[in-house]
């Protein structure tokens, strides 16, 4: 299981004025492993009166979980965008909740699923409003999202993708300068005021052998006996969607190819 109370007490410490980022190697040895915007929504919490570790570490999961349901009701919307039935708009969403790996990651003090909710908020908000308006928002979102896990280059990337080969020159500016903005004075603001604790921070834990280890633990989780036939038959029918998608006629389409790659 995930260590959850590592990041909650390291959130109660920055509420109550301590630095977000120290060095992990020195007492109390506490690792920040994600940005900031993960530890701020947990200190608006604290702020908020809700302070002890448990309450804290529960408003969390309930947080991962809202984001869940919110990214199945964004899936949702994105299908009857697209013309689709309702009861087949429901297909995907449900299909996806029915994912064996949600389980214990969607009711986890992470901010997994609140990133994932801001990444395709950014894939829905550029698909379908893809002029000057839509690329800032988009890039909001992206933004938000990689500023709560910076693992989280999946979004940005397909949609300057997207931008580059549909030729939306202005859109893919305004896209580019909004998230790089956003992102670079955030990270270059916390890197300079904790005097380059960050980045000792950050780096571990996606970068290297760390990332080849949380890797392997994901395929073990797909595949164990119980799920992995069902796993298997969902990473098939994800197959199936990048084909469709990237074959079809519809603009948006080809944007859901390329965050599908």
């Amino acid at each position: 299981m995930y260590p959850e109370a590592a990041n909650i007490v390291v959130a109660q410490r920055w509420a109550h004025g301590l630095p977000l980022f120290t060095d992990f190697r020195l007492p109390p040895y506490l690792l920040t492993g994600f940005p900031p915007l993960w530890y701020a929504a947990l200190l608006l919490a604290v702020k908020a009166g809700i302070s002890d570790v448990d309450r804290l570490t529960l408003f969390g999961r309930l947080l991962s979980m809202t984001s869940l349901l919110l990214t199945v009701l964004l899936a949702y919307a994105w299908n009857r965008r697209r013309g689709f039935a309702t009861s087949l708009s429901l297909l995907s969403p449900l299909v996806y909740l029915s994912f064996p790996i949600l389980i214990p990651w969607a009711v986890t003090a992470r901010p997994d699923f609140p990133t994932l909710l801001c990444s395709f908020l950014a894939v829905f908000l550029i698909g379908n409003w893809p002029g000057q308006r839509g690329a800032v928002l988009a890039g909001l979102a992206a933004a938000a999202a990689f500023l709560m896990k910076q693992s989280s280059v999946a979004a940005p990337a397909a949609i300057g993708l997207w931008l580059l080969t549909s030729r939306r020159w202005k859109a893919l500016i305004l896209f580019c300068l909004t998230w790089g903005l956003l992102v670079g004075g955030t990270y270059g603001g916390f890197q300079f005021a904790s005097k380059g604790m960050m980045s000792l921070n950050l780096s571990p834990n996606h970068f290297g052998a760390a990332t080849v280890s949380n890797a392997h633990q994901i395929l073990v989780q797909l595949l164990t006996p119980a799920g992995s036939g069902f796993a298997v038959i969902l990473l098939a029918f994800g197959a199936l969607g990048l084909f469709a998608a990237w074959t079809g006629a519809d603009y948006r389409d080809h944007l859901l190819s390329w965050y599908l790659i």
